[in-house]
C-alpha cells in the first residue's frame, strides 16, 4: 500500500462531553499506534480535568492534538455549535467525527484517504465497522473477549 502523509491529509476531530475515563484510554490508544493523523478534541464537558490536563498539547507526545475547551454541551444547539466550530478550525483535507469510544485502525482511515483521492466523484468514504465486547460471563462463563 502506497505510504501518503497522513498527518496533512486528515483530521480527526474528537468531540467530547465527560466520560473523562474514556478519554484517556482513546488517547492511550493513540499514543500507542502513534496514530499519524492530527487529532482535535472539542470538550463540551462539565468536568475541567481534562482541560488541565491537555491544555498544554503535551501530555501524549506521539499525538499530534491541540485541544478547546467549550462551554458544556447543556443542549443539543450548544452540542451543534461546538461542532460547527470546531469543523470551522480543521486545516486537512478530509475529516471523521469520533466519540471518545471510537477507535481508528490507522491503515484503514489511510485506505479510505486513498480512495479519496482516486474517487473525485465521491466526497466520503467509510471502512468497516466492528465491536469489541468483554462479557463478564462469555459465551462459555469464561470472561471471553470476542
Amino acid at each position: 500500500m502506497k505510504k501518503l502523509d497522513e498527518s496533512s491529509q486528515l483530521t480527526i476531530l474528537l468531540t467530547l462531553k465527560d466520560r473523562v475515563e474514556f478519554t484517556y484510554r482513546w488517547m492511550e490508544y493513540a499514543q500507542f499506534v502513534k496514530l499519524p493523523f492530527k487529532v482535535l478534541i472539542a470538550d463540551g464537558g462539565i468536568s475541567d480535568e481534562i482541560c488541565n490536563k491537555f491544555s498544554s498539547g503535551e501530555l501524549y507526545p506521539d499525538v499530534n492534538y491541540h485541544y478547546i475547551r467549550y462551554p458544556h454541551d447543556n443542549t443539543y444547539l450548544d452540542y451543534y455549535a461546538k461542532i460547527l466550530d470546531a469543523l470551522s478550525k480543521v486545516d486537512t483535507h478530509y475529516v471523521v467525527m469520533a466519540d471518545n469510544d471510537d477507535f481508528f485502525i490507522p491503515e484503514g482511515l489511510q485506505k479510505s484517504i486513498e480512495f479519496l483521492e482516486t474517487h473525485d466523484d465521491y466526497i466520503c468514504s467509510r471502512g468497516a465497522i466492528a465491536a469489541v465486547n468483554i462479557d463478564s460471563y462469555g459465551k462459555r462463563g469464561n470472561g471471553v473477549l470476542y
